[in-house]
């Protein structure tokens, strides 16, 4: 029967194994063996990653791991990872591909194993290190499954890569329907759906077996994470379909579904994908408690950022659009900038703010308007958003763009600290101001943030204008609008499928 406490049991005696008898140690002292293991292990990198030289590779890149585990291991090993640290080094020189980009979509199937020279250096340095590590952790060389891991951590990544690309994600599809007659939205789902299952499972199967040495039991485990990469495949979809609905109003409230829905898939398999391995290395084995938790708690978070950051977005293009609100605008700029500001920056802030490891959503809204330095911020950052408009600021390069917005965030948060501050040294004639670090910390960042929003939305465009005189018309909610907002966790899955 499946429990907690003989999983964690099968950890420790996962960890604390003896592969085989004592390796003997090499006659020679320990400094000069180190000394001799590095000079072979540069030997190896260079041979690797420059030279592309297969056996030179091989054999100086094994010779020098097992020169660096006779002078430092203090526990058994298996003869046979120096086979696994000669394959390593050899497989990575012969997958070593000049012609390739460095982390972008690969072109034909044969392309997704290879590494180009960043590619091969990571790889071989995750491997190396990891030898190293276990060295200086606990005076131990790999066991046999952790070496297996980290040769094949390089192409699970590789494989993550690949979900990427909608062609082929549906040559996938198309195979495993026998090239059933389905739209190509629907083939790439069914191949993304697969591929995201398989890198979860071999995620899942690689810590099961390096944390308590035997293949995951928990049926509910696979279900988890075939349910996750569905859920995640379908979110282009989801996010398209806002565009079936007419009309304003139902189209707002749909839409703000949809978002929520897609995010939500999006931040379900990040968090899943990203907390059980966090869980592994804070020591505790894979489970399903925790890896639904993660599941849960990604989708929740998800669903929320994306219903309000949509639904605001589409809410402001309505109001736009109305009859005469150009021109009020724009004579009133300054004072519907700082009321709307005030209004509506507590809500962004928190929206924005959510992230792995926040307080409850409502809490932490709560708390943003009971706070009095959120609606200041919020008044400075709408003069600044209104002064931007009425100087056209859009039409300007990126970087004017930016310079200008990291100003109003500046402001935002250094102005109005120190604003604060001051007002309570003259009301209670006691404090002093803080550390000028303070505010210029402060202002860094919300400068960098402010500048960063500026121009992702100068260049992408939440709305599209039909004409000098039309007003905004709202841009329809793709899978590149819904699932690529500034924050989104994941955008390698959200490629458009319309």
């Amino acid at each position: 029967m499946y429990s907690a406490e003989s999983e964690v049991g099968a950890w420790e005696r996962g960890n604390g194994m003896d592969v085989t008898a004592q390796n003997a140690r090499l006659p020679v002292p320990p400094l000069l063996a180190a000394l001799s293991g590095l000079a072979l292990l540069a030997i190896g990198f260079y041979a690797t990653i420059v030279a592309r030289e297969l056996f030179v590779a091989a054999i100086a890149g094994a010779g020098g791991l097992a020169l660096l585990r006779a002078a430092f291991s203090e526990r058994p090993f298996s003869s046979a990872l120096i086979g696994f640290d000669a394959a390593a080094f050899a497989i990575f020189a012969y997958l070593r591909h000049d012609s390739l980009s460095f982390w972008q979509e690969p072109g034909p199937w044969l392309d997704v194993p290879r590494f180009n020279t960043g590619g091969s250096t990571i790889a071989l340095t995750i491997y190396a290190g990891g030898s190293v590590m276990a060295l200086i952790g606990g005076f131990r060389g790999l066991r046999l499954i952790e070496a297996f891991s980290l040769i094949a951590v390089p192409f699970l990544f590789n494989l993550l890569l690949v979900v990427g690309a909608d062609w082929h994600m549906a040559e996938i599809g198309a195979l495993v329907t026998r090239r059933a007659a389905l739209p190509f939205a629907a083939q790439v789902a069914i191949g993304r759906a697969l591929a995201l299952w398989l890198l979860g499972e071999a995620m899942l199967t690689l810590l099961s077996l390096v944390s308590v040495n035997r293949l995951p039991r928990s049926a509910l485990a696979h279900a988890l994470f075939a349910l996750s990469g569905a859920v995640a495949a379908a979110t282009p979809l989801v996010a398209n379909a806002a565009q079936l609905v007419p009309g304003p109003f139902p189209a707002i409230m749909f839409s703000s579904v949809c978002a929520a829905l897609a995010q939500g898939g999006l931040w379900a398999i990040v968090y899943l994908m990203t907390g059980v391995p966090l869980d592994w290395l804070a020591g505790r084995p894979p489970r399903f408690d925790a890896a639904w938790d993660h599941w849960r708690t990604g989708f929740v978070k998800g669903a929320i950022y994306g219903a309000l950051f949509m639904g605001m977005i589409l809410i402001a293009a309505f109001v736009l659009r109305a009859p005469g609100a150009e021109a009020i605008l724009s004579r009133y700029a300054l004072a519907v900038g700082a009321f709307g500001g005030a209004l509506v920056f507590p809500l962004a802030k928190t929206v924005l703010g959510s992230a792995d490891g926040t307080p409850p959503f409502i809490g932490r809204l709560r708390a943003a308007y009971r706070d009095p330095r959120a609606p200041a911020r919020g008044v400075v950052a709408g003069i600044g958003v209104a002064l931007a408009h009425a100087a056209n600021l859009a039409s300007h390069d990126s970087g004017v763009r930016f310079v200008a917005m990291f100003v109003v965030g500046a402001l935002c948060y250094a102005a109005v600290d120190f604003g604060f501050d001051a007002w309570t040294v003259v009301r209670d004639g006691r404090r002093k101001l803080q550390s000028w670090r303070l505010y210029a910390l402060g202002g860094t960042l919300g400068g960098v943030v402010a500048g960063a929003l500026g121009w992702y939305f100068a260049t992408r465009r939440s709305f599209r204008w039909s004409s000098p005189n039309s007003g905004p018309t709202p841009t329809p909610i793709t899978a590149s609008t819904a699932a690529r907002s500034p924050i989104s966790p994941l955008t390698r899955f959200s490629t458009s499928t319309a």
